[in-house]
């Protein structure tokens, strides 16, 4: 079931198994053509499924700051989100799929 604008309530937002994550630059930014030169911001539209995992929904991926197309900054968001796990929303102890606008920042590390 997905939530609409119907007026469900959601007893517990879906929670992320983890905050933060170091990316290796081989496995995410060279096969996308990127070369992370400051601080990028992406904000998108996921889906969470009962399984927890996040499907990014394409057409609202936006970048908020840093120099990627708009089709860099869509498959960025979907290799990251891809390797990233969530604990599903609640309704009425039940897990359903939910959407969430969420940000991504990342910024170069000082040693490469």
């Amino acid at each position: 079931m997905r939530r609409g604008w119907t007026g469900d309530v959601i007893s517990q937002a879906a929670q992320i198994r983890q905050t933060e994550k170091q990316l290796e630059r081989i496995n995410y930014l060279t096969p996308l053509g990127i070369n992370l030169d400051g601080v990028v911001r992406l904000e998108t539209v996921i889906i969470i499924e009962i399984d927890g995992k996040a499907t990014v929904e394409p057409q609202f991926t936006e970048v908020l700051q840093g120099n990627l197309s708009p089709s860099q900054a869509e498959s960025l968001a979907q290799a990251i989100l891809a390797q990233w796990q969530f604990e599903p929303s609640y309704m009425e102890g039940q897990p359903v799929v939910q959407d969430y606008v969420i940000q991504l920042t990342l910024s170069p590390m000082n040693d490469y």
